[in-house]
């Protein structure tokens, strides 16, 4: 959990996702929500437990594939394109107790569920994403964040990049060597990254403390996957709190020159997931740290002078949107993009004022974007709205909805219902044009920031 969660903590309460929305048994009516939107493309995850209930693919469970079928043939006869990630977070137990993604064997078993999927349901999926956020996959290895909350900070979490990497280009080159050429689908991976800001603008420390910040996040994926290897002030410093610390634990394993082979340019297009904006600055004190938090020397705080708009840790910096994307335009070399996530959550205490924060969130954020495509250069070529439907949150449960949709969780049936905040994203999706909505976003009479 990044630092600036963790007040959030006392929200997490001993629910399951056993129902959730009841999308399993609501196929057919939630695919003509999404029709009657005008959607172009439909975002959604596999569950490998679903598919493959004993990790590896000696038995595939039927309902589950009948399951993913229902719903891309649907989807298709729609005209909708699914963009599927293979692995969102829910690993099966029997990996997990092996060691989950910390047991360098886990390559071979997400290779074999790799493969199952591509052959069960590539014929019609052409967009594929192979993992999502292994930033938050990893720091559940190194704090008490999310599970397996292993707390075993610059170690298990170390662990889980240089695995989640591997996995992810060893999928790759599956599918370039026995799917592509009958396919012709796109893989990528979706990382997420808010933007840093230096706390104190005049501060060489703080401007290298938000670059340290973009390295520690997003970096220690996305070089390797670009360049072939992790950043090397990433790696220096690293090696630097070894000495200082009298660890002579290899902590940051290194990738072979075969590795690095196989995992450089393993990607069609890279997925973003993008909410807010935070300040960084060097860490104001190393006792009692956790390991990875020395190595990183940074620490973040929310920009204060900005209110909350809703009840998490959401504050709307649309131009940190634009900044990102031209940070990794320059810094990547200018990669096709897809923003697989980018949302914001209601108050759920007055629907006007609900649809408000809804509309000025996204028109801020498309606006940033169209102009990081527009004037910036930046090839972003898909956008994707977290979410389509209210749904369990990791952190926060049922409490916190960012649907477009509302889903009623006390009822059995989980009906849903529309927003007044649904005709601005019919006429997005309709037009495939900000709908021109600048003279309604007042808000504490302060305009939308541009």
């Amino acid at each position: 959990m990044p630092m600036y969660r963790a007040k959030y903590k006392h929200y997490r309460e001993a629910i399951t996702g056993d129902i959730a929305c009841n999308s399993y048994y609501k196929v057919d009516e939630d695919v003509k929500l999404l029709k009657e939107l005008k959607v172009q493309s439909y975002r959604f995850s596999l569950s490998w437990p679903r598919i493959l209930p004993r990790g590896e693919d000696s038995y595939v469970n039927p309902a589950g594939v009948q399951y993913y079928n229902r719903l891309i043939d649907k989807l298709l006869e729609n005209n909708i394109t699914p963009i599927v990630t293979i692995y969102h977070w829910d690993l099966p137990q029997c990996i997990q107790d092996l060691g989950g993604w910390c047991n360098k064997q886990i390559i071979e078993f997400f290779t074999l569920y790799a493969r199952v999927v591509f052959r069960t349901f590539g014929d019609r999926v052409k967009y594929w994403i192979t993992i999502n956020e292994p930033y938050i996959v990893s720091e559940s290895y190194g704090n008490e964040s999310g599970a397996p909350a292993l707390n075993k900070s610059g170690i298990g979490d170390y662990l889980a990049i240089h695995h989640t990497i591997l996995a992810h280009a060893t999928a790759y080159h599956l599918y370039n060597r026995e799917f592509r050429s009958l396919q012709n689908g796109q893989i990528g991976i979706s990382l997420n990254m808010e933007w840093y800001y230096p706390k104190n603008v005049n501060s060489l420390e703080d401007h290298y403390a938000a670059h340290r910040a973009r390295m520690w996040q997003f970096g220690i994926f996305a070089h390797p996957l670009f360049f072939g290897d992790y950043p090397e002030d990433v790696k220096q410093r690293v090696m630097e709190i070894n000495q200082f610390s009298g660890i002579s634990l290899k902590r940051l394993l290194d990738f072979s020159e075969n590795e690095k082979y196989l995992i450089k340019g393993t990607l069609d297009f890279l997925g973003i997931n993008h909410y807010f904006s935070v300040h960084a600055t060097k860490l104001q004190s190393t006792q009692n740290q956790p390991l990875k938090i020395l190595d990183s020397n940074f620490e973040l705080s929310l920009i204060e002078e900005i209110p909350y708009s809703n009840p998490t840790w959401i504050k709307e910096t649309p131009k940190g949107m634009r900044n990102l994307l031209c940070w990794i335009r320059d810094t990547y070399g200018n990669p096709k993009i897809i923003i697989t996530e980018n949302g914001v959550s209601d108050k759920g205490r007055n629907e006007d004022e609900d649809a408000l924060i809804k509309i000025k969130y996204h028109y801020g954020y498309l606006s940033a974007v169209l102009d990081a495509i527009y004037e910036d250069g930046c090839n972003v070529i898909g956008y994707d709205v977290w979410s389509f439907l209210d749904s369990l949150e990791w952190f926060f449960g049922y409490r916190v909805k960012f649907g477009i949709y509302r889903v009623d969780f006390n009822d059995k049936n989980r009906s849903r219902y529309s927003k007044k905040s649904l005709q601005f994203f019919k006429q997005l999706f309709q037009t495939k044009a900000l709908p021109d909505v600048l003279d309604d976003l007042y808000c504490e009479n302060k305009i939308i920031e541009k």
